[in-house]
């Protein structure tokens, strides 16, 4: 079998494991129902089969804006009831696996993260593949600000206390903003 790519349809499916005699692969988004080939990229076919789509299963998030520490829970919410083991992803870096047991919900605790946004935050559920993606935010969080006062001259030096600032200064921008009431 050599390094050969393997191929679903026309197009490249990710190699999750490979033996002397068996391979496991993920099958590619956007392969629709129907004759498939599953070849090599080296044009060896192995064989056509009849390839059968499940219904997508979408998910919904009680919340989409998390701190950068975490320590939040939210709740995913499945479009129908669920009896699979899935594993939650953000940024295709998992964060668990959980077994569901004819339920359409999971009670999940958000785990910290660099702050970023427009994340993809999905779901992977076994025998059936990936829920729709939810862009979701990590926020930076401010605990305290000191001093609390200064001259409206400017000037004056202040610490930012928090977290997920991150280490590099050209990567976080602050601006202080006088709200007038």
């Amino acid at each position: 079998m050599g390094d050969n790519i393997v191929t679903f349809g026309n197009n490249e499916a990710k190699t999750i494991s490979r033996q002397r005699d068996e391979m496991v692969v993920e099958t590619p988004a956007g392969v629709a129902a129907g004759t498939v080939q599953v070849g090599f990229t080296n044009g060896v076919q192995f064989t056509t089969f009849e390839y059968t789509t499940n219904n997508d299963i979408s998910i919904s998030l009680s919340k989409t804006d998390f701190s950068v520490k975490g320590e939040e829970s939210i709740i995913i919410s499945f479009d129908q009831i669920l009896t699979n083991t899935v594993e939650v992803l953000i940024e295709g870096e998992s964060f668990g696996t959980f077994d569901l047991v004819n339920i359409n919900t999971l009670d999940f605790s958000v785990p910290p993260h660099a702050a970023g946004k427009g994340m993809k935050f999905k779901v992977h559920v076994s025998n059936h593949g990936f829920t729709n993606s939810v862009n979701v935010r990590y926020r930076l969080t401010v605990s305290n600000v000191s001093p609390d006062r200064s001259s409206t001259a400017g000037g004056a030096l202040i610490t930012i206390s928090g977290r997920g600032f991150g280490k590099v200064i050209e990567d976080v921008e602050v601006r202080v903003i006088h709200e007038i009431q």
